[in-house]
């Protein structure tokens, strides 16, 4: 079924049927990397958070989808947890899932912002578990990325960033069920987009690489999360990488003008890095991308929108969601072939 035929025949069966999606949740948490970043890696002062044009400390040129999810469910404005009032939003740009072949512990390090760091200082403030409150995921992106920039420079063989993938989605699942042991009883997980498709990768000898690690990655995500959801985890998944397909097929059916190049051709530490494809918000907003890989604030705004339907939809059935994982895997498994290191 078309994805928006399919939703708005969804949207008029749960009028009908079921609650508004706000009324389920008592507070929002949200864990991540900079797709869900609300400032905390600025705050942290390292020297490294988004300058301008970045706004406020944003990997965009407004809110993230999980700021504008917060909104929608009503439960106010969402801020980072290390602003002066604290908040519930732990991601950090930059996190990647934990410890892999290519991300070693670190203790002597002032850095502490990879997916298990955000957990441990979500659990020391908040002690007492948080009963009805919604978790946000997304993670992963950092993690291939990283391992196809050490492969393209000759630093690590194609099976072994398939190994450091596989460590990553390993990862994911364990802090999941870390969060379980801490309360957390529903999960909206956001999906690697694909990352074949973002300016950073399309059009480049690593574009089919970064879809299909991507896929696989998330494959293997929702495969642990459907194993968990016996130990009573209710899972909701927002597939970021479908709808960036879909976008980049008919961008005018979202209100993009421009989705394949970047409204910010620098990088998110040098305001002089680059150029800027306008002033104007508005404008702006007509581009899918902010940079090569993070989506401008309408783009986090659409995403919202269709997380927001994710909730409101009847949940799937333990065996649907991991026959679909297990079908990604399989999908997989035949369209990439192992290749040899870049020579």
């Amino acid at each position: 079924m078309n994805r928006k035929l399919g939703f708005a025949v969804l949207a008029a069966a749960l009028a009908c049927a079921c609650t508004p999606a706000a009324a389920s949740y008592t507070a929002i948490f949200a864990f991540g990397d900079s797709l869900s970043d609300a400032g905390n890696l600025i705050l942290e002062d390292l020297g490294e958070g988004p300058v301008p044009p970045y706004v406020d400390g944003h990997f965009s040129n407004g809110p993230t989808w999980v700021e504008d999810l917060s909104q929608m469910l009503g439960l106010g404005v969402m801020t980072p947890f290390l602003g002066p009032k604290g908040g519930t939003n732990f991601a950090f740009g930059g996190a990647q899932t934990g410890t892999t072949d290519i991300n070693p512990p670190n203790p002597s390090s002032p850095i502490h912002i990879d997916l298990p760091d955000q957990i441990a200082a979500y659990d020391l403030l908040n002690p007492v578990p948080v009963k009805g409150a919604l978790y946000t995921l997304d993670i992963g992106a950092n993690d291939i990325m990283n391992a196809l920039e050490d492969f393209s420079e000759k630093k690590i063989s194609y099976d072994e960033v398939e190994t450091v993938v596989g460590q990553a989605e390993a990862n994911t699942i364990d802090s999941v069920q870390s969060l379980m042991k801490l309360g957390a009883r529903s999960l909206l997980f956001y999906e690697v987009p694909n990352l074949g498709l973002t300016p950073r990768f399309d059009g480049t000898a690593l574009q089919m690489d970064a879809s299909d690690l991507a896929a696989s990655f998330n494959a293997a995500v929702l495969a642990g999360l459907a194993e968990l959801k016996s130990d009573g985890l209710k899972v909701f998944t927002l597939d970021t990488y479908d709808l960036l397909d879909e976008i980049k097929a008919d961008p005018s059916q979202f209100g993009f003008t421009n989705v394949s190049d970047p409204c910010w051709t620098g990088n998110f530490t040098d305001p002089n890095s680059g150029t800027l494809c306008s002033t104007d918000p508005s404008d702006q907003n007509k581009y899918l991308f902010w940079d090569e890989v993070h989506p401008t604030e309408a783009g986090h705004l659409l995403a919202a929108e269709f997380a927001a339907e994710a909730l409101a939809a009847p949940e799937p059935s333990t065996w649907a969601m991991m026959l679909v994982g297990l079908a990604g895997l399989g999908l997989h498994a035949v369209r990439r072939p192992r290749r040899p290191a870049i020579i």
